[in-house]
């Protein structure tokens, strides 16, 4: 039962980061529940929005990049030096990773004026005050925020991946802790002290680890052979695509400045739930599986690569599209149930519904291009990257350009979810490009049925009128009664959706070939 459950799931590791990360999440969901009573989607919200993408402007780009640019280098490099060697390479990668982010905070703390002329010029005065303040508590922490990522990469390395798995815990105490205790004196300003605390906490229990389990050494940083000159190359690419990947993710908010009091806000919530997903996967199934995926690489097992990510894209696509569905045609519900009481009332909850019923369309892509990406990332086809992160920015500039005058913040949703499915897609084709021996249209074949059977699930859920049959049903707007049409809805739509799996695995097996792209 248990070998079953895993060829179902995923492999023992992952389960036990993805339970960890479960346990944890409820702790976030309360936090951002409690956010909306006493801050509502008001000005001081959408502030505390625009601050956290200030700061993880930069902190993604670099986590991405050292993560996928350093495990496959110094997975390559474990055979040719020597440990201590090796320590002071890796000293010198996080010395050079860490100066761009020094950079980048000193100008928010001093000059974060300049910064909201590019990205928040249409700014309510109101707003813009709070986050020219807002930015002064958490600029410093974020210098600790972005030096978070390269830690934990070099854990992952050593396959220490539970220490770094136990850490949104700890975030999340941290910030429920400020909310509940601070909110009446603080505001809004209970949350940079939340982040302050999780931000440095975690650096110095995982700093202490790190140095406890050898990880980390307190070695000179060194670069022998050319070393930091060859990971140069790699990462300079690298860069360049997660920069342009940095500013497709401020595009919606940037755009959102613009528009009613509260669409940041909407945004803000919306992506609480889209997070739950897209943190399950990316804590879990990529942090093994990247590293998995680099040896199998460097090893040159190409068969063993595909067999690999074949199995771990079969097992996302048939959770992740009908959950995504799911959580789609409920997402009244959702909103209702965990964010309107006090300060977010009514016109909040239409607001963030439509956006999240939209960016949920586009989860399972966004969640499926980790593993895509990582495969870009594995094989070392970095360039490839930077046009395929050019095209999704571009698309989704035009999608908004066009949309937000129509749709308001709903069309940034509309917009972003379709620009991450043609992403995907063109992804894939690239890959098929290469030659090089990987079974991409297996890859599509199983990507495609499960996004097929979700059409044909959604389809049956408006045919049938189930979804207005639940509506009429729900008597009234308590949580409870939100909670439970919510749980009738996602029922159903994982019981069709499991249905038509199993009929069309009888009737049209997927065949496991060597390859068929050739």
């Amino acid at each position: 039962m248990l070998s079953r459950l895993r060829k179902l799931l995923f492999e023992g590791e992952v389960l036990r980061l993805m339970g960890l990360f479960l346990l944890v999440k409820p702790i976030g969901l309360v936090t951002q529940m409690l956010t909306a009573r006493y801050f509502g989607a008001g000005a001081a919200l959408d502030a505390w929005s625009t601050v956290m993408f200030l700061i993880g402007f930069l902190e993604t780009p670099v986590n991405l990049t050292f993560t996928a640019s350093v495990i496959p280098f110094f997975i390559r490099l474990r055979d040719r030096l020597s440990r201590r060697q090796l320590l002071g390479v890796q000293n010198s990668a996080l010395l050079a990773f860490m100066l761009p982010v020094l950079a980048y905070i000193t100008l928010l703390y001093f000059r974060s004026d300049w910064v909201l002329q590019v990205i928040g010029r249409n700014l309510p005065d109101e707003t813009r005050d709070h986050v020219l303040r807002l930015v002064a508590y958490v600029a410093l922490p974020g210098i600790a925020a972005c030096a978070l990522p390269l830690l934990k990469g070099i854990l992952n390395l050593n396959r220490r991946f539970r220490v770094v798995g136990a850490m949104p815990l700890f975030n999340g105490v941290s910030i429920l802790l400020a909310v509940v205790l601070l909110h009446k004196q603080l505001g809004i300003y209970a949350l940079p002290v939340g982040y302050a605390v999780s931000r440095i906490g975690q650096l110095l229990i995982l700093g202490a680890f790190a140095l406890k389990t050898r990880c980390l050494g307190l070695v000179r940083p060194v670069a022998p052979g050319g070393a930091m000159s060859r990971l140069w190359v790699l990462t300079r690419t690298l860069a360049i695509a997660n920069l342009i990947l940095a500013v497709h993710a401020t595009i919606d908010k940037i755009f959102a400045t613009g528009l009613a009091e509260g669409s940041v806000s909407s945004i803000f919530y919306s992506m609480v739930i889209i997070n739950l997903g897209t943190q399950l996967f990316s804590v879990s199934l990529v942090t093994v599986m990247f590293t998995r995926m680099s040896e199998l690489i460097a090893d040159e097992d190409i068969a063993g690569f595909n067999e690999y990510l074949s199995q771990n894209i079969a097992r996302v696509v048939r959770i992740v599209v009908p959950v995504a569905l799911a959580l789609s045609v409920s997402s009244d519900e959702i909103v209702k149930a965990l964010f309107e009481r006090g300060a977010f009332d009514y016109r909040d909850v239409i607001r963030t519904r439509s956006v999240l019923s939209f960016y949920l369309l586009g989860l399972p892509a966004l969640i499926l291009n980790f593993l895509v990406n990582r495969t870009y990332h594995s094989l070392q086809r970095l360039t490839e990257r930077i046009w395929l992160n050019i095209q999704v920015l571009a698309t989704n500039f035009i999608g908004n350009l066009i949309l937000v005058k129509i749709l308001q913040v709903t069309g940034l949703a509309i917009s972003t979810s379709v620009s991450i499915n043609i992403h995907i897609v063109l992804s894939l084709w690239l890959l098929h490009r290469f030659r090089l021996g990987l079974q991409v249209g297996r890859w599509a074949a199983l990507i495609g049925r499960s996004y097929a059977l979700g059409v044909l699930t959604y389809l049956v859920y408006r045919l049938t009128g189930f979804g207005r049959v639940m509506d009429a049903w729900q008597l009234d707007d308590t949580s409870v009664g939100c909670v439970g049409v919510a749980a009738v809805k996602a029922a159903f739509i994982l019981i069709v959706f499991t249905a038509g799996y199993l009929v069309w695995r009888r009737i049209s097996p997927l065949q496991h070939t060597t390859e068929i792209d050739a």
